[in-house]
């Protein structure tokens, strides 16, 4: 699920991927969170990479909000009146 970066070659590509995907799996930059009946999570979905684990256990009902910035095409589009 990752895009080559362009512009770089096949080897660079490669290298500056794998440095990339070793500092964002590393544990210092990894939040795990242990699920309790009642919980909920929310995040700003721009730039995390996320998984879901061990979240069998509880009946999660996954919902999504989406709040676009003023002066967003598409936040101009939904504030206005049809």
């Amino acid at each position: 699920m990752t895009s080559p970066i362009e512009g770089l070659a096949a080897t660079e590509n490669r290298e500056v991927l794998e440095t990339l995907w070793e500092i964002i799996e590393s544990p210092d930059n990894i939040y795990e969170h242990v699920w309790s009946p009642g919980n909920i999570f929310v995040w700003d979905n721009l730039s995390p990479v996320h998984a879901r684990y061990n979240a069998e256990r509880f009946d999660l009902v996954p919902c999504r909000a989406t709040r676009w910035p003023k002066g967003d095409k598409y936040g101009d589009a939904a504030t206005k009146e049809s």
